[in-house]
């Protein structure tokens, strides 16, 4: 099940997968919903705080020693 919250009254309820998201609260009717906090996994991405690459033991970045002495 995925739970949804309404930002306008704070209702929350649950919705079983595979039937779409809700348009609007049930409660309310706003359509100032999102999934609720307890719901929602660990961030994942570029953007979500994942390790990088980053640098290694064998040169700059990724992808062995680099370029050399220019």
């Amino acid at each position: 099940m995925r739970s949804f919250r309404c930002y306008a009254c704070n209702y929350e309820w649950q919705v079983p997968y595979g039937t779409g998201r809700p348009q609007n609260c049930p409660k309310c009717g706003s359509t100032n919903i999102h999934r609720s906090e307890q719901d929602r996994g660990p961030p994942t991405g570029m953007k979500g705080g994942g390790v990088g690459r980053g640098p290694s033991d064998e040169g700059r970045g990724r992808g062995g020693p680099g370029r050399g002495p220019r």
